[in-house]
């Protein structure tokens, strides 16, 4: 059966395939394979060396929800390596959040439900992502609204 292939607007990222599977919990879930564009081959920060390209990893995201069912995305992280010092570093992915592994869209889509008034639980159960990394969201949400940063201060 062939499934159409989905513009994911992500930075980078070039769907080829898309497969519909089922989660845990029998819920549908996109698959949406593809390729991160080439890494450009960077200088080392420790020696200033150039890396090459030494394998790379399979690597999968969650992403923001088709109406009930949810998203993932598949793709393969290059390993660089510098020979001058022997150090490896992997590509950078610009879509991906900082703390999780979940894309940006999906990390803002959190943060607006949230905003919104649902709950913590709510969230979780629409997006399909677990309530401790929704409680973090929210926490680094509301961190940024409240406190003044470099102190425990409230804005309020």
């Amino acid at each position: 059966m062939n499934f159409i292939i989905l513009p994911s607007s992500l930075e980078g990222f070039c769907n080829t395939d898309t497969k519909i599977g089922k989660t845990v919990s029998d819920r549908d879930v996109f698959v949406l394979d593809g390729v991160l564009k080439e890494p450009e081959l960077s200088v080392c920060p420790h020696c200033g060396g150039k890396h090459h390209i030494h394998g790379s990893t399979d690597a999968s995201l969650h992403h923001l929800p088709f109406g009930p069912s949810l998203s993932l995305i598949r793709f393969e992280k290059k390993r660089c390596y510098c020979p001058r010092c022997k150090s490896t570093s992997m590509q950078e992915v610009p879509f991906q959040s900082e703390e999780h592994r979940i894309t940006k869209p999906l990390e803002t889509y959190c943060e607006d439900l949230l905003y919104r008034g649902l709950t913590n639980k709510m969230v979780a159960e629409l997006t399909g992502l677990g309530k401790n990394t929704v409680k973090e969201i929210d926490k680094k949400r509301l961190q940024r609204l409240y406190y003044k940063p470099g102190t425990t201060e409230s804005k309020v």
